[in-house]
Order: structure tokens, then C-alpha cells, then sequence
């Protein structure tokens, strides 16, 4: 590791259809300590918010009102780290939903890897039917948890994480339908499912830090 590694920050960005989550990472101890982390949730709504706390906990902007864009967030963002003394990031990491059939490891943004985005576009499209989607996704992930099932001879526990594992009793509801031979029932205390926090801007964060010492930049 080089000796100014430590002093090098990394922003981590996960963007939604009308969320922007963000965080600012430094490296100590073998892992990424967060310095600041907030989101900006409901963009283009009259009823749109943008909170950043620093990770103590400690509010450093908290607005509500309507957000524009993702870009009018990130204006927000670039802001609140000059007013907080932050370097610039030396790094921008971005969580894509779909890489498309190529894009299937961590990668240096070059125009080639634009390229291949745009094209993977039509891979996570963001207006097709609501009651659609969710049946077509419930579906596949519940055949998916059965085909493992068979080849492992049983399930021990089912972990829901991320955006919609954690939040969406819903979407719980309707992957567990049908599952209940498994011994996996939404809401059952007792159960084999459980849902836990996920730590998507850390890790995004741990991958930057791989492909920024690889460069040996």
C-alpha cells in the first residue's frame, strides 16, 4: 500500500430512479472508515429531501423541497465537502444495476466500458408496469431459491439485503409465497428468514481502493 493511500478519499455514489445515495470514504486500519454519508430520495417530487450527516451522526444539511436532478444533489454534496475541508475525492465509485453480458468485474470508466453501458441499458429498464415487474421478479427469484434448494438439499437460511430486501415487506411477502415447505415464511420470529442491513457504499468504497492500487496511481 503507498504511503499517502491513507490520505486519499473515495466517494461512493448508488444511484436510484429518483434516489441518489452517496458516501465519503478514507482508508485505515485494512478497511474504508466513513467519513460523511447521505442521500437525496424523491427527485423530481415536490416532496423531495437531501439529508448529509457526518459519521458521527451529526447533521450537516438536511433540506426539503423539490430536487431537480441527481446533478443539483451532487452540487449540494460538492458543497457541504469544501465546507467540511475535504480533499477531492481521488476516486468516484458508481454501483450500475446491469453491466450487460461483458461488463461482469469492477471497472476504470474508459469510453470502451461507456460504450458497453449504453448498450446494457435495456437490460434494467425503469418503466415497465409495476405489478408486472414485481411478479415477473418474485417469480424468478423464488425458482431461483428452489433450484438451490434442490442442489444443496435444503435451505438453511434466506437473507434478504439491500434496497428492496430490506425495505420492502412486500416484495418479501410474494419471493416467500409458496416457499413455506422450505421452512421459509416472511415474518415468522422462529423462521430461517431474516434481513439484514446492507453495506453497499463500503464495499463499493474497498473496490475503488483495489483498482486505485493496482494502477499504483
Amino acid at each position: 500500500m503507498h504511503d499517502h493511500d491513507q490520505e486519499r478519499t473515495i466517494l461512493v455514489l448508488n444511484s436510484g430512479s429518483s434516489s441518489l445515495k452517496f458516501g465519503l470514504f478514507a482508508h485505515s486500519a485494512n478497511d474504508e472508515t466513513l467519513l460523511l454519508e447521505g442521500a437525496a430520495e424523491g427527485i423530481g417530487r415536490d416532496d423531495g429531501r437531501l439529508r448529509i450527516r457526518a459519521a458521527d451522526g451529526r447533521v450537516l444539511l438536511q433540506q426539503e423541497h423539490l430536487l431537480q436532478s441527481q446533478t443539483e444533489a451532487l452540487q449540494a454534496l460538492s458543497q457541504v465537502l469544501v465546507q467540511q475541508h475535504h480533499a477531492r475525492p481521488s476516486a468516484v465509485g458508481h454501483r450500475v444495476v446491469h453491466g450487460g453480458p461483458h461488463l461482469r468485474t469492477h471497472q476504470l470508466i474508459t469510453d470502451d466500458v461507456r460504450r458497453q453501458l449504453r448498450d446494457a441499458l435495456h437490460f434494467a429498464p425503469l418503466h415497465i408496469p409495476p405489478a408486472l415487474a414485481l411478479d415477473a421478479f418474485a417469480t424468478a427469484v423464488r425458482k431461483t431459491i428452489g433450484g438451490y434448494a434442490a442442489l444443496l438439499g435444503g435451505i438453511d437460511l434466506l437473507v434478504f439485503t439491500g434496497g428492496i430486501g430490506e425495505h420492502s415487506v412486500e416484495v418479501r411477502r410474494r419471493v416467500c409465497d409458496g416457499l413455506a415447505f422450505l421452512g421459509l415464511i416472511e415474518n415468522d420470529p422462529a423462521g430461517k428468514v431474516r434481513v439484514l442491513h446492507a453495506e453497499e457504499e463500503r464495499q463499493i468504497a474497498r473496490h475503488c481502493r483495489e483498482l486505485l492500487q493496482a494502477g499504483g496511481s
